[in-house]
């Protein structure tokens, strides 16, 4: 095993450094727009290093023959293997204010804890995207690219009917790896070009005034969950700056383990308790650093800088998301027309 070396920041952290009124705040921020973590739930993890465990899925599909003879020895099942390292990344953001503006102002740095708590989650949420997003981490086999004539939203009368489309790779996954997934995840405008598809619209009731939202879809597909990235990303600081979807024109399907999409079931990232471990089966996870000191994402106390006479205040969120499973995703490029 590698020698762990703690960073100065989880050393203080383990003093307390951290604020633990202001970092409960942190771990209780909720926020509807951030669905990367239904793909890569968090698991509490007290080292910076680790290694992934790799799920023997040949337990559910091959080990049937349990039959034993009086004293012979017992059948042994297969064992997680770890395989790739990981190390967790540091991250973290601070907010300053001059003492001065302070008093001017009537404001505290401690006004900005969800700020500094939004831009760690959002920086999350892209790292995330991007991952997902990549062929690279599927097998190729489960990376479908769609043109003209396969399009599932976004082209007219030239749609595809995409019911018995996602019902093939459902029963595709179910082949490779004995379950069914159980979260679809698309981009924001590949659930409004679903609008333009008329067999969707067919299938809607009457009284539905014919629009596409998740629920209708979960319903549609028969699936427990579909989630929406509707989160934009702007080019510059200015109000008027250029913005653009961080989810692009990707459909996606997972098995996850299951008590996630019921604890996540409103979009809420559960940073404030871990509720499965590395050795489950699942698509993806989110090692986050937890002890008995403190539980990221973590808020120091409001410090002075005596130099320059400002306050400031500090969170950190040291992490890494991790494909753990690539059987359990099925990647679909431009499902709708681009």
């Amino acid at each position: 095993m590698p020698i762990v070396i703690t960073p100065p920041s989880l050393q203080n952290l383990k003093v307390g450094e951290a604020d633990a009124v202001f970092s409960r705040i942190g771990r209780d921020f909720k926020t509807n727009a951030f669905v990367g973590g239904y793909v890569f739930p968090p698991v509490r993890k007290n080292k910076l290093k680790g290694y992934v465990i790799d799920y023997p899925l040949e337990l559910g599909q091959t080990l049937f023959n349990t039959e034993r003879s009086p004293g012979a020895p017992f059948a042994t099942i297969p064992r997680g293997r770890q395989t790739e390292e990981y190390t967790l990344k540091l991250h973290g953001l601070r907010s300053d204010l001059p003492v001065e503006e302070a008093i001017e102002t009537g404001e505290s740095v401690s006004d900005d804890i969800n700020g500094l708590i939004y831009g760690l989650m959002f920086g999350e949420e892209y790292r995330q995207a991007f991952m997902i997003q990549n062929p690279a981490n599927y097998l190729p086999a489960n990376v479908l690219v769609q043109a003209a004539g396969g399009y599932l939203g976004g082209d007219g009368a030239t749609n595809i009917d995409p019911v018995p489309f996602v019902m093939n790779l459902k029963e595709q996954m179910l082949r490779d790896i004995g379950v069914e997934p159980n979260l679809m995840l698309m981009g924001y405008g590949v659930m409004n070009g679903m609008f333009d598809n008329q067999f969707i619209k067919d299938v809607l009731p009457t009284d539905s005034l014919r629009v596409i939202n998740a629920e209708k879809l979960q319903s549609i597909f028969g699936i427990k969950k579909v989630a929406v990235g509707s989160t934009t990303i702007k080019s510059g600081l200015s109000a008027n700056s250029p913005s653009d979807f961080v989810w692009g024109n990707f459909l996606g399907l997972y098995y996850i383990h299951p008590p996630i999409l019921e604890r996540n079931y409103d979009n809420i990232t559960p940073y404030s308790a871990s509720i499965i471990n590395e050795k489950v089966l699942s698509y993806g996870m989110n090692f986050v650093y937890g002890d008995e000191g403190g539980t990221h994402p973590i808020v120091t106390p409001v410090k002075r800088d005596e130099e320059t006479y400002t306050d400031y205040i500090q969170s950190m969120m040291n992490c890494i998301s991790v494909v753990t499973k690539k059987q359990c995703g099925i990647l679909v490029v431009n499902p709708v027309k681009p």
